[in-house]
Order: structure tokens, then C-alpha cells, then sequence
């Protein structure tokens, strides 16, 4: 790696209101380009032997809030284990592919995220190819796929996307008749940081007798139910003000909207599903109705729950989960490195099932994980994909058992049960087309929280917009299969 080239200059480090994931029931699977077959091939990725010359290959980050471009480069090694494999990852890809890897990144806030969406589009528009790849937030760029600027890369060689290190549910839930035009997986950390979780106060469930919930995570007994039973009757009044607020103590904590995103892959709150290769409008059924009406009734009706409106302002840094009294907290695997410091022990637990039909537990990833992908005008769009899938063969290969086996295992959890409940939680992630491509809906997962939030009335509402996000699904699949480039 040997330039790093900052783009704008940060002028928040907020977390925006994104939102965030199920699998469709069609027959919506991805293909795979294959390559020519060759004898010699570079070590456990599959790739053929290449050799560029040393040739520069300029790859934008939208290093979003400041912390998502270390997912991609960092300058030096420092002795951190998570910084030195991604340096360690980059100096592999390019001493492999003889390549030399520039790093435009362009950090922005939400409140300026304009900058970087007109950036991007302006540049790919310009047709001066200054970016051979492109890794972006999943909440932005899968809106370009309908502007066409994105390349099609199921006509690409070398990424194979049946290889373990690409997410195979995203590809298969982003591609409509095997197109894809973008693709997540070990390349990004951020889809593991990113993972909605609960944690637990340890402690604080031994103090008032709560059953052991790692056992009943393993036993298939974690619903939205059991949540709300453990939860609702936990309150007290610690300061003595007859009022709810934050120094008192509660069951479960809500620390801003974004968490009840959480609930949407857990819960099988499909926005899209498919009918074979057709897809269908489907947030408004029955089954998402009752969903928004539990989860209504569980933070408007309980002392115990307690959705705490300033949340969103505010980081795992200063949560009131750090005070020692909730006993259960929503957030993401990320917060974990934030709560080292607590002076109790917590564990941490997967988002609930929402009833025990239910046979697997899933997980929604808020949409500040990145997906890469190749800008219509890239200059060398094969050199690109080798690219990719060098760097994620390498990000599994050692950035993410420097992450998740080792920093977040070892380093940041308190005990060993938390560990199998790191396993099933990375296990369940799973998507949803329409939350994959929520911006081109108008950021459509939005409104689910919106309505959770505010006990709206959840068929009519989503009534109101059906006819118009029916014609954007038109759309949007027109242009998906049309591979307008």
C-alpha cells in the first residue's frame, strides 16, 4: 500500500439515522463467472497467477464518520493485531497481483453525505475512470445500480462468489436473474462490527435471580416473549423522581431507533419476496403488522423497557448501560471494544426469535457495513475484480480471525458462552432485497422504526406508499436486468 489520499474532511463523528436485512423464497440464487482454467495458481484463493506490472489500481472508501476506512487501509503497521492484518492483507495483494493500491478516502458525516454521493456520481458520470473499485456503505450504493454507473460483475472473471469468504446470502438476496452489481462479505469488517446484538449485565442478573439466558439461547427459548417477560418487571425508581428517565433501572434497554431495526431479520419482517424470479411488495402483511404492533406495545407500555429518545446523540461510550443498572442492552458487536472498561461483567446474546416456530436465530447488520463494486468507467474492469478477490480472500485469510477470533473472543469478551454467542450470531446474519436496497426505496427500513416508534398503524401506512415503492421495485429490476452500462 503505498498512498493514502484523504478526501473531505470530517466534520462529525456521529453515527447518521440508517437503518438496516431475510431471505426471499424465489429462486433469486447468483451465478458465477468462471475463469479460465490455469495450472498455477496463487496460494488458497483460486486466482490464476497475474502479474500487473506494478500498475496503480485507485480504489475510493467512503470512510463514513471517521472509523470505516480502517476497515480498508491504515498507513502503517502498529502492533495492534486488527491494524497490522490489514496492512499485513494489502501488502499481500499487492506483492500477489504486482499491483500498487491507492486509497481515496472521502470522509463524511450523515448530516453531509451529499458531498460524497455527488462525488462518486459526478466522477462515474465524467467517464475519467479515477476509481477501479469503489467500497461504499450498503445503505448508499446499491441506490446507483438504477442510475447505471455500476458494472454488472457477473460478467466479471475471477470473483467467485461461492468461495466462503463472500457473504452468499447478500449475493444471493441483491441479484435479481444472476446480476449483481456489487457484493459484501470478509472484505468488509464492517459486516461484523456492524451485527445487532444484546448485551447482557451478568451481574446484574445474578443480583435479582434471572435465568441463565445463555442456556436458554441454546435451547431455542430466546423470543421477543421471553425478552419482555425477563424485562418488564425489572424497573425501579432509583431516584426517588416518580419519573422514568435514565439514572433509574430497567429489563432492556433501546438505545435509539437504529435498534429497533434490529428486529427486522430476527423477525422475518420481509420488505420483498420473490415468487420464483418475480418480486412481490410484501412489507404491508399481516405478519409485519403484528410485528409492529408487539414492538409497539413493548417500549410505549412497559416501565421496563425503556427507549431512551436521547440514544441517538449518543454512543456505547455513554450509554446508560454503563451505569450497572439494565440488565439487557440492544447494539452492535463494535460495542463490545466500548465496554471494556465497565467494572462488571456482561455477555452478550443474539436478538430474540420472535416466537419458537421459528427454527434458527437471525441477525440484521445496520447498513454502515460496505460492499465493493466496479464503476461503469473503471478503467480495467478484470484487474479490478482480481483485485477483489484477492483482498477478500486475504480479509478472510487473516483480517477476520484477527477480528473476530482473536480481538473480539479473546480480547474484548468476558467469558466463554459469549464466544458460541458470537458464533450464532455471525451464523444468522441474514437479508432481505428490499432492505439491501432501501435507499432506492426511498429508505424504505425506515419507516418500520418509525412506525414501532411512534405506535403508527402499520397496513395503512405502508397502503399509502404501496402503489408508488411497487413502481420503484419495477424499476429497479428493470435495471438490474436490463445491465444498463
Amino acid at each position: 500500500m503505498k498512498k493514502i489520499t484523504t478526501g473531505i474532511i470530517l466534520l462529525a463523528l456521529i453515527l447518521g439515522t440508517f437503518s438496516c436485512g431475510s431471505e426471499p423464497s424465489g429462486t433469486n440464487e447468483t451465478t458465477t463467472s468462471d475463469t479460465d482454467a490455469a495450472e498455477e495458481t496463487t496460494s488458497g484463493s483460486g486466482l490464476p497467477k497475474l502479474d500487473y506490472n506494478g500498475d496503480t489500481v485507485t480504489i475510493l472508501v467512503e470512510d463514513y464518520g471517521g472509523y470505516c476506512g480502517v476497515d480498508f487501509y491504515v498507513e502503517e503497521s502498529n502492533g495492534d493485531i486488527v491494524n497490522d492484518a490489514v496492512y499485513n492483507r494489502n501488502q499481500s495483494v499487492e506483492q500477489s497481483l504486482n499491483v500498487n493500491l491507492e486509497w481515496v478516502g472521502i470522509t463524511h458525516a450523515w448530516d453531509d453525505r451529499e458531498d460524497f454521493l455527488t462525488k462518486f456520481r459526478s466522477s462515474v458520470l465524467a467517464g475519467d475512470g479515477a476509481y477501479e473499485i469503489a467500497a461504499g456503505l450498503g445503505y448508499f450504493m446499491p441506490s446507483f445500480v438504477s442510475d447505471g454507473l455500476l458494472s454488472d460483475m457477473s460478467t466479471l472473471p475471477y470473483i467467485n462468489l461461492q468461495q466462503p469468504w463472500w457473504s452468499k446470502n447478500f449475493s444471493d438476496n441483491s441479484a435479481v436473474d444472476g446480476r449483481y452489481y456489487f457484493a459484501t462479505g470478509d472484505i468488509s469488517l464492517g459486516l461484523i462490527k456492524n451485527m445487532f446484538c444484546i448485551f447482557e449485565n451478568l451481574e446484574l442478573a445474578e443480583t435479582l435471580g434471572v435465568e441463565n439466558l445463555y442456556d436458554v439461547v441454546r435451547d431455542g427459548n430466546w423470543t421477543l416473549e421471553k425478552m419482555i417477560k425477563i424485562s418488564a418487571d425489572i424497573y425501579s425508581d432509583i431516584d426517588g423522581d416518580t419519573t422514568v428517565g435514565q439514572s433509574d433501572r430497567f429489563g432492556l434497554l433501546l438505545n435509539s431507533g437504529n435498534h429497533i431495526t434490529g428486529f427486522i431479520e430476527p423477525f422475518n419482517v420481509n420488505i420483498i419476496e420473490f415468487s420464483g424470479s418475480e418480486p412481490e411488495f410484501v412489507f404491508g402483511n399481516a405478519h409485519n403488522t403484528d410485528v409492529v404492533e408487539k414492538l409497539s406495545a413493548m417500549i410505549n407500555d412497559n416501565d421496563g423497557i425503556f427507549f431512551d429518545t436521547k440514544g441517538e446523540q449518543e454512543t456505547a461510550y455513554n450509554s446508560i448501560f454503563r451505569n450497572g443498572n439494565v440488565l439487557l442492552a440492544t447494539g452492535w458487536l463494535m460495542h463490545t471494544d466500548s465496554y471494556r472498561d465497565l467494572t462488571y461483567d456482561y455477555g452478550v446474546l443474539p436478538y430474540p426469535k420472535y416466537d419458537e416456530s421459528q427454527t434458527e436465530y437471525k441477525t440484521t447488520v445496520l447498513t454502515t457495513y460496505s460492499v465493493v463494486t466496479v464503476p461503469v468507467d473503471s478503467k480495467n474492469k478484470e484487474r479490478a475484480a482480481a483485485v477483489c478477490e484477492a483482498l477478500a480472500y486475504e480479509s478472510w485469510n487473516s483480517v477476520t480471525p484477527a477480528y473476530f477470533e482473536t480481538a473480539l473472543k479473546v480480547k474484548y469478551a468476558r467469558d466463554n458462552d459469549s464466544t458460541q454467542m458470537f458464533d450464532i450470531i455471525r451464523e444468522g446474519v441474514s437479508f432481505d432485497f428490499g432492505y439491501i436496497y432501501t435507499l432506492a426505496f426511498d429508505g424504505i427500513s425506515d419507516r418500520f422504526k418509525d412506525a414501532v416508534e411512534r405506535s403508527e398503524a402499520w397496513a395503512s401506512k405502508i397502503e399509502s406508499i404501496r402503489q408508488a415503492q411497487e413502481e420503484k421495485l419495477s424499476t429497479l429490476v428493470e435495471s438490474i436486468r436490463e445491465n444498463i452500462e
